[in-house]
């Protein structure tokens, strides 16, 4: 009996510290110790998140360099304007519903912005960085990095999208309404940075 009580304790004492581990990181998330769906989409050009706090804003711009703001969520962080300003970083605010259905000229006007490298980095992010986010990176990524609209979805789903249906109609219709004009234009740039290597 006392063999089997050790065993236990022992067990116990070498699992003990994963579980400490394990609290840690989910209190780090709850508290938002780490930026609110932070990802980076493509380094040095692209990165998405939800809603952050102040401080990370700032961490945020300062650690990536950002050089443009698209907040999809517009006043919900008066703040955000201000120290955008302060660091002399361009922000431009979209009005979008929170089911990511935002007009198609808003998109196309975000993707038509990515396209210059001056805007870049860039930080896209919405309230939750789930739907308004995971629809104009969805169509970052199938306009500049020749995705399917399944694995634009995919990633959409990654961070935090449910797979509604009419997010991903919406998307598409949104991608087949791309002007010629753009598509050129950035079709011309990859071509540019090709000839630079």
């Amino acid at each position: 009996m006392a063999r089997k009580l050790r065993n236990l304790l022992l067990i116990l004492l070498a699992v003990a510290p994963s579980f400490y581990a394990l609290d840690w990181v989910l209190n780090a998330y709850r508290l938002e110790l780490v930026p609110k769906n932070f990802t980076t989409v493509k380094t040095g050009v692209l990165y998405r998140s939800g809603q952050l706090r102040a401080d990370d804003f700032r961490d945020v711009i300062d650690r990536y360099g950002i050089k443009t703001v698209f907040a999809l969520n517009p006043k919900q962080a008066p703040y955000e304007a201000k120290i955008a300003k302060q660091l002399g970083v361009r922000f431009i605010e979209y009005e979008m519903p929170g089911s990511g259905q935002g007009t198609p000229e808003l998109f196309h006007e975000y993707l038509d912005i990515m396209s210059d490298p001056q805007a870049q980095p860039a930080l896209v992010h919405c309230a939750a960085g789930a739907y308004r986010t995971g629809a104009a990176v969805g169509l970052y990524r199938m306009l500049y990095d020749g995705w399917t609209l399944e694995d634009a979805v995919a990633e959409m789903k990654y961070s935090g999208f449910a797979g509604q249906q009419d997010l991903i109609d919406h998307v598409q219709q949104t991608f087949d309404t791309i002007p010629p004009s753009l598509r050129r234009k950035i079709a011309q740039g990859e071509e540019t940075d090709e000839f630079r290597r």
